[in-house]
């Protein structure tokens, strides 16, 4: 069996993503994550966690988050970074005539979003696989073309073969390939979403 660095230079060198392909780690403190992670950089600005998934892809820096680092509390929500409100987020108030039209159809957009526990980590760092640095990845984030994509799958299911369902909530890709993944253990595919896109 091949380990982790072999089967990244596999990948790499067969199907030749571009640009970079990402690890995504979780710890328990940013403490932690400042200790383990080197050459770690913390963004002076708000962005949000798509946002810095796109800098770590295209300029190949280790880039760390916490919830101080978000702009978003989307996206602080959906990577377990902070609780849930009690009110004013679940009701579908926030995305009533921004994603959705209605207020039921914003109700259904914010119940169906995928969502790691909060309280299990508070910082996150992504960083290039080919940088090494990070030392337990949990989370492989690959960009590729829809024929990158198709060889990528068609690899995974080469043993254990199953039929793959992906999902796309709309605006909310961390939700759709992160927490998914983080939650079920399994590959999952999506569209980038507005952040990173941008």
């Amino acid at each position: 069996m091949m380990d982790f660095k072999e089967t990244r230079a596999y990948i790499e060198s067969n199907i030749r993503f571009r640009p970079y392909s990402l690890s995504i780690q979780f710890f328990e403190t940013p403490e932690e994550m400042l200790k383990d992670v080197p050459k770690i950089r913390i963004w002076p600005d708000l962005l949000s966690f798509c946002q810095y998934v796109g800098i770590a892809r295209t300029a190949g820096w280790t880039i760390g988050v916490t919830a101080k680092n978000l702009s978003m509390p989307d996206c602080m929500f959906t990577l377990g970074l902070a609780p849930l409100p009690e009110e004013g987020y679940m009701d579908g108030e926030t995305y009533e005539g921004v994603w959705c039209r209605t207020r039921p159809e914003a109700v259904k957009y914010t119940q169906s979003r995928p969502r790691i526990p909060f309280g299990k980590h508070t910082a996150i760092a992504i960083s290039p696989i080919a940088s090494g640095r990070l030392s337990n990845p949990q989370i492989t984030l690959f960009y590729g073309t829809p024929a990158q994509m198709n060889l990528l799958l068609n690899a995974a299911q080469w043993e254990s073969y199953e039929r793959f369902k992906f999902y796309f909530c709309g605006e909310g890709s961390c939700g759709d390939s992160l927490a998914e993944c983080y939650i079920n253990r399994k590959i999952f595919l999506t569209i980038p979403c507005f952040g990173e896109r941008r």
